[in-house]
């Protein structure tokens, strides 16, 4: 049998550490499934504004982990223009996804922007009470 006495280092062009390329999947799924939503939130016609995306964000986060963007990257140390996706583990992303998705296919049912704004908070503090 032979003894291997070196470790073999990785090609340049692939990436060697596994959970760098779980975490880069689950971003990466993570923002298809924001632009389903924002593109969604832009199909009712009630959010035109730059603003407005951020609120809808917001909901998600209150109803999530009970605090906006700005206050969560506080508790974590982060600057405004860091992103916070990017700190947060897997089943917090994941619980962000399931709840942007489900917020997605139910936006077309709203007439008003605070509707709107009221099913995000909702279908967030839904999954939040499913994963607790």
């Amino acid at each position: 049998m032979e003894r291997v006495t070196s470790i073999k280092k990785a090609p340049d062009d692939q990436i060697a550490d596994t959970k760098v390329v779980k975490k880069t999947r689950t971003r990466t799924d993570g923002i298809a499934i924001r632009k389903l939503e924002t593109s969604a939130f832009a199909r009712t016609g009630l959010v035109n504004r730059r603003l407005q995306y951020g609120i809808l964000t917001n909901a998600t986060y209150q109803g999530l982990f009970g605090a906006t963007a700005k206050e969560l990257k506080k508790r974590k140390g982060l600057k405004a223009r860091d992103s916070l996706r990017n700190s947060l583990d897997d089943v917090s992303l994941a619980a962000i996804s399931l709840s942007e998705l489900i917020t997605a296919k139910k936006a077309a049912t709203v007439e008003t922007f605070a509707e709107l704004q009221k099913l995000t908070l909702l279908q967030a503090q839904r999954i939040r009470e499913a994963i607790l």
